[in-house]
């Protein structure tokens, strides 16, 4: 019940976003693949720090270095 007033309005926070991808859409055509390597480098450097992260963090057990 808490989310229903909310979630009547929930499609007027998209518009905001909607307008800029349509007025800037000649840009992002003309610089699209430098966007997408962006894009795919940030993730793969992401997951590649999580299992850093996670890999240092975990416990180890007895047979492991």
């Amino acid at each position: 019940m808490v989310a229903d007033g909310f979630s009547q309005y929930l499609g007027l926070l998209f518009v905001p976003a909607a307008v800029g991808v349509v007025l800037f859409l000649p840009q992002l055509q003309e610089n699209a693949l430098a966007i997408i390597s962006a894009l795919v480098g940030s993730v793969i450097l992401t997951i590649a720090t999580t299992a850093v992260v996670a890999r240092f963090l975990s416990p180890k057990s007895d047979g492991e270095g």
